[in-house]
């Protein structure tokens, strides 16, 4: 691979992986506070705040987002392969 693509392809592998450590992170926090405050008989009332609608909302976005790193992904190996 051509070294003028291992600039953009390092952060956009930095990006993603730092994207989906945050969002595995906030699942196990979210799951060890449920764990503790069913444990001490309080309720766990973030997801009533947030409302129920809140992972439709960040699934389209989210989707699109993979799509577009896909395709992105996708030329950079054509434009590499060509090179």
């Amino acid at each position: 691979m051509p070294r003028t693509f291992a600039g953009p392809l390092l952060v956009t592998v930095a990006y993603v992986v730092v994207y989906d450590a945050m969002i595995v992170n906030q699942l196990l926090v979210r799951t060890r506070r449920r764990r503790e405050d069913r444990a001490r008989g309080r309720q766990h009332v973030m997801g009533r705040r947030l409302g129920k609608g809140i992972r439709n909302r960040i699934l389209l976005p989210t989707v699109i987002g993979y799509l577009v790193f896909a395709y992105l992904v996708g030329r950079l190996v054509v434009a590499a392969a060509t090179a």
